[in-house]
């Protein structure tokens, strides 16, 4: 059985690890852009520099980030899944286009 320490440390690393996944699945963080320093984040997150190390670490370890010695941490370029393209039903008023080819000539087709 855990103490209570030390599982209440383990859902602040999951707090730390959740936030820094959000901000990369919102695209606030990218490919390359630099993480907050360790102090600094600990202090927006209210938690102690210890507990950012251990979530930055672990996200390393599962690829979202990558360490850059002496110059912090960094967002992997493989980190951020492809955008999902938004789907639309056809309306009335915004017809598709549809193309067709006859012989080598392209031709478009008004929509039925």
């Amino acid at each position: 059985m855990q103490r209570p320490s030390d599982h209440s440390k383990a859902t602040r690393t999951a707090d730390v690890m959740n936030a820094i996944r959000a901000r990369v699945a919102s695209r606030a963080l990218v490919a390359d852009d630099r993480l907050p320093s360790i102090r600094s984040f600990a202090a927006s997150m209210g938690v102690s520099p210890s507990t950012v190390v251990e979530a930055y670490d672990r996200l390393v370890a599962e690829g979202l980030i990558r360490a850059r010695p002496g110059s912090g941490f960094y967002v992997s370029a493989t980190a951020l899944p492809p955008l999902a393209l938004a789907r639309t039903s056809r309306s009335a008023t915004a017809p598709s286009i549809r193309s067709g080819c006859r012989g080598s000539r392209l031709i478009a087709m008004a929509p039925r």
